[in-house]
């Protein structure tokens, strides 16, 4: 069971977007990444999906489109 819980969290440590660079590496990785930064990342990607797929089927379903022109 721990083993499995450590595998999930690692996957889901990766997911972290925001990981800085580091100089001095800690287990050979570029880069240092927390669980903070992987849960804002899942968070922020799935905010944005959702705006995403809201828009698009709002412009899916349009029914009235229209158009005006003026003439000078």
């Amino acid at each position: 069971m721990k083993k499995c819980l450590g595998k999930v969290l690692d996957a889901v440590q990766e997911f972290d977007l925001f990981a800085p660079g580091i100089a001095l590496r800690y287990k050979s990785e570029n880069d240092f990444k927390t669980y903070t930064g992987a849960v804002v990342s899942i968070a922020l990607i799935a905010f944005f999906g959702v705006i995403f797929a809201s828009k698009f089927i709002d412009m899916v379903n349009r029914k009235d489109i229209t158009s005006t022109s003026e003439t000078l």
